[in-house]
């Protein structure tokens, strides 16, 4: 007998050793996706034209299930074809089959041309909108460029396009190339940064408080005393202890790229990656042990060390957060 689908059944679910969907006893099409870390997802899938679509619908409890409901109700009375499915549509379902796509990308191809039919969408707008794109962050927009290409390629396998409109478009068409970077903030700047009442400005503090990415701080959820990242730009889950400036400066967080314009608007000629390079930089000064740092970053280990040594650093990472944490106290009540 199948259980009837509550939110205090759905409360008591214990974590399960592997990705699981549980199908609601209610509203047809919608599923709970049930994964190892213990988050709940709610999805609308459904089959037309031989191909199945995919809609997240919300993350429990933050969406109730009756919101989740409604949605999937709304869901169930489109009769919207393949053909006519919107860039926005498109990019969720090519998300949620690959769930390794860094968000950013996705969200990013929402916002801007998410409302368009795929089969209206030119080579020339998918362009312009990446060629802004990179003006912010010419690194990110020549990832998003790839990963856009392979979402057009799915398309075009499912049927919903003929022709990929980025097949022949390289990096070079963006304008700007990537250059490599070894920009650290300085203590005048930290403090500057930490007088800035703005969330975008928390943003960058909390990146700078954890090591982790935009995409990965923007994208990631709290659990108790740590911050956990489902899937990060090395295609693992990864964690970071939420010390207690990186506590101070939580969410909610705007949209990665909205937040990388505004900070290039500042001036102040630094990114958010590069507060990312600040904490690796501040903890090897601090005297934590490289390969501490490299855990910290979500790094894989490489050559021997990653073939025989499988040891956590749990307990390790913990205390490095703490040491950052508390030279980023110590920089924020200096006087200049």
């Amino acid at each position: 007998m199948k259980p009837k689908i509550t939110e205090t059944y759905l409360k008591q679910l214990k974590a399960p050793q592997k990705q699981v969907l549980i199908k609601d006893s209610i509203t047809p099409n919608l599923y709970i996706k049930h994964s190892p870390t213990g988050r709940l997802v709610f999805v609308h899938r459904s089959k037309k034209g031989g191909a199945w679509r995919v809609h997240t619908l919300g993350t429990f409890p933050a969406s109730s299930l009756s919101d989740a409901r409604q949605k999937a109700l709304a869901l169930n009375q489109s009769s919207e074809p393949l053909s006519a499915m919107t860039f926005s549509a498109l990019l969720s379902e090519f998300a949620e089959r690959r769930p390794n796509v860094p968000g950013i990308y996705i969200r990013f191809g929402q916002q801007t041309l998410g409302s368009k039919k795929v089969a209206s969408i030119t080579t020339s707008m998918l362009v312009k909108a990446l060629a802004e794109y990179s003006t912010v962050s010419p690194v990110s927009a020549n990832r998003c460029l790839t990963q856009w290409k392979i979402c057009f390629d799915w398309a075009c396998m499912r049927g919903i396009l003929d022709v990929n409109p980025l097949a022949r478009v390289t990096r070079s068409a963006l304008g700007k190339p990537e250059v490599p970077r070894s920009r650290v903030l300085s203590e005048g700047e930290i403090r500057a940064l930490f007088a800035i009442d703005d969330p975008r400005a928390k943003l960058a503090r909390f990146c700078l408080s954890t090591g982790l990415r935009i995409n990965e701080a923007t994208s990631g959820y709290v659990d108790g005393d740590i911050f956990r990242v489902d899937h990060t730009k090395s295609k693992r889950s990864h964690w970071v202890y939420l010390s207690d400036v990186a506590r101070q400066n939580l969410g909610p967080f705007p949209t990665a790229f909205q937040t990388q314009l505004w900070l290039r608007k500042q001036g102040w000629g630094w990114t958010y990656h590069d507060a990312r390079r600040t904490a690796s930089s501040m903890m090897h000064r601090l005297g934590v042990e490289p390969i501490v740092v490299e855990k910290m970053l979500g790094h894989s280990l490489q050559g021997l060390l990653k073939v025989y040594n499988v040891y956590a650093y749990d307990t390790e990472r913990v205390d490095a957060s703490k040491k950052l944490s508390h030279e980023l106290e110590r920089i924020i009540s200096t006087k200049a």
